[in-house]
């Protein structure tokens, strides 16, 4: 059975990732704190040359660099209630699903696919 993408919040059955099989048992399980997780990430970044995951450093308000805000699949942020912004310049080719959040999409957000808002409140861009 194949699917899509991970969403480590809820209990979905979707494939989880290395990625995201990490981040479900130690954010939603509590197993470590934040300092001790940042330190595994910087040190499979370190050793591994892999990137520490954008919903990590979305929820830890940590800077992105140009080419991690360019995603070249899907972006799962349904169910997250502790982020409120997306950060500016974020391009998705995929799909974004923002179901059941309280995110605020940026302006100039570019989104490739199809845009899941279900149970989101989005303000009225177009008002002057």
């Amino acid at each position: 059975m194949f699917f899509k993408h991970t969403n480590i919040y809820n209990n979905n059955p979707l494939v989880l990732n290395t990625w995201g099989l990490l981040l479900y048992m130690l954010i939603k399980k509590k197993v470590m704190d934040n300092k001790t997780l940042k330190n595994i990430f910087n040190f499979i970044e370190i050793n591994e040359g892999k990137k520490t995951p954008f919903v990590w450093k979305l929820i830890n308000n940590d800077p992105f660099t140009e080419d991690e805000l360019n995603i070249k699949g899907d972006l799962d942020l349904s169910y997250i209630t502790n982020v409120f912004s997306l950060p500016n310049g974020l391009k998705i080719e995929g799909d974004l699903d923002v179901a059941y959040s309280f995110v605020e999409l940026p302006k100039g957000l570019q989104v490739g696919g199809n845009l899941f808002v279900d149970g989101t409140y989005l303000e009225d861009y177009n008002k002057a």
